[in-house]
């Protein structure tokens, strides 16, 4: 249940998040059917919230870690959004994938064959 509350969260505010980012810093305006969207969408967190939650008790450290990857995945976009602007789709989805390789290949595994 608590892993659902968390995807939902991260989804949602993420979105939020690069809507405003893309209208301040990219310039593409806040339009109107999408500032309705995301108060849909914003609407939905509080009901399951409210809905999920048990008196109150939530683990701050848990809140924060999902706005911390919401904040995350928006930057990413927002860089891809950028990346698009300077290279086609196949390079930008090539460069994220070689990126991703390296990343995984540097950090070390604590799992042993």
């Amino acid at each position: 249940m608590r892993s659902r509350w968390g995807r939902l969260l991260v989804a949602s505010l993420a979105f939020g998040v690069v809507w405003l980012l893309g209208g301040w810093l990219l310039h593409e305006g806040f339009p109107r059917r999408l500032a309705a969207g995301m108060a849909v969408s914003f609407g939905r967190v509080l009901v399951v919230g409210i809905s999920e939650s048990d008196g109150g008790r939530t683990s701050v450290i848990g809140v924060v870690l999902c706005l911390v990857a919401a904040v995350c995945y928006a930057a990413g976009v927002a860089c891809q959004k950028l990346a698009l602007r300077h290279a086609s789709a196949i390079q930008v989805t090539a460069f994220g994938c070689f990126t991703g390789i390296v990343t995984n290949l540097i950090m070390p595994s604590k799992q042993t064959l």
